[in-house]
Formats: C-alpha cells, sequence, structure tokens
C-alpha cells in the first residue's frame, strides 16, 4: 500500500473479514485479522471493540482488558464502560466493575458512538 486512503481500505477488509469470522465462531481466526487491522489503525474502535468479543468468547479476559482499556480511552461512552465493567467482572474486580457502570450513567446514552 503506497498510500493512506489504501490502507484504512485495508484495515477496512481486515476487520470485515474478521467479523464474518466472528459471527461464524471462528474467533482464533477472527483475532488475527483484527490485530492485522490494528496494526494498520490502532484506533479502528470496531476492531479494539471486536478484539474485547472474540478474546472474551475464549475466556481471554485479561488480554481482552487491554482492548476494552482502548475502546473507553478511544471513546468513554456509556456503552464502552459497560463492556469494560463486564470484562472487570469476569475477572472478578467487582468494585472496579462497578466504578465502571458509575462512570458509564454519567453519560448520556443519546451520545452513544454506535
Amino acid at each position: 500500500m503506497n498510500n493512506k486512503k489504501d490502507s484504512q481500505k485495508e484495515a477496512e477488509q481486515l476487520f470485515q473479514s474478521g467479523a464474518d469470522k466472528r459471527e461464524k465462531g471462528l474467533y482464533e481466526e477472527s483475532i488475527v485479522d483484527f490485530l492485522s487491522a490494528l496494526c494498520i489503525n490502532p484506533n479502528h474502535l470496531a476492531a479494539n471493540y471486536q478484539m474485547v468479543y472474540s478474546l472474551s468468547s475464549l475466556n481471554k479476559y485479561k488480554e481482552a482488558l487491554f482492548y476494552a482499556n482502548r475502546i473507553v480511552a478511544l471513546f468513554p461512552y456509556w456503552d464502552t464502560y459497560e463492556k469494560r465493567a463486564w470484562i472487570k467482572e469476569s475477572l472478578g474486580d467487582l468494585s472496579g466493575a462497578e466504578a465502571d457502570r458509575n462512570e458509564g450513567r454519567k453519560i448520556p446514552k443519546d451520545d452513544c458512538w454506535c
């Protein structure tokens, strides 16, 4: 790829490939595609978000927390806080989960990025 537009297009193709694999339950394979997309664009919100889903589907909650932290940093909305709270809860961090839910409740749902 020789320009940014081509790189972004490649990132989107990799993301879509990962999303298709994830929908089929091919979580390991989807992770490879999402990671490739994130190498091109680390701030790709949907790829970071889907990494949380794929990793948590494999019970890899510690790894999923890394991406949950990224989605909150990129877009601190109620939904991203809720997703991170769920991961923290899965790791047994109940106070961290509650803190995230409280923070997310401060943000109106109509401000959602989704």
